[in-house]
């Protein structure tokens, strides 16, 4: 792994979430090649990514990619303020034009030219990009309180003992 990667791989991309500071930097040490973040949705191609050679802020998955539009809404569909946490809504030319609908036994189309909401809450900075701070439905309900499962896992990370995690 590790002489195939410094001698063959020139970068490396991840799409799944932002990674812990820790691990991509264990990641780099041993592999010789640097870890860009970037977001994307099934729905759509490529929202964000990390720019080769770029400042790589750690948390975050890059600026916007030409011809994407970014809006950080609230719940009545207006945008946020800057630097305040928003539901993640773009405007793209690779958004899918729908989802398929059994009980129409065809397609339901996504209106055109509309915000298409992904359910991620973040945070814009047009200098150090999108950085995505949970789901709008990522909770754990216990005891009665909403509780942040991407919250526990940055906290756990933090730690040196820990390697990996999940919290279900």
């Amino acid at each position: 792994g590790e002489k195939l990667c410094r001698e063959s791989i020139d970068i490396a991309l991840v799409g799944t979430a932002p990674l812990p500071a820790q691990l991509r930097q264990r990641f780099q040490e041993r592999y010789g090649i640097t870890v860009h973040d970037n977001y994307a949705l099934s729905e759509s191609l490529f929202l964000t990514t990390q720019t080769p050679g770029g400042a790589i802020h750690d948390g975050g998955s890059g600026t916007l990619v030409p011809g994407v539009e970014l809006g950080l809404l609230n719940d009545d569909g207006s945008e946020v303020p800057e630097g305040e946490e928003g539901e993640v809504s773009v405007k793209t030319p690779g958004l899918m034009m729908g989802y398929y609908d059994a009980a129409l036994q065809g397609p339901n189309l996504l209106p055109a030219g509309e915000w298409f909401r992904t359910g991620d809450i973040g945070t814009y900075s047009p200098v150090k990009g999108l950085f995505i701070t949970g789901r709008k439905k990522d909770v754990i309900i216990s005891g009665g309180e909403n509780v942040s499962s991407p919250e526990i896992e940055d906290c756990l990370y933090k730690h040196p003992a820990v390697l990996e995690c999940a919290v279900i």
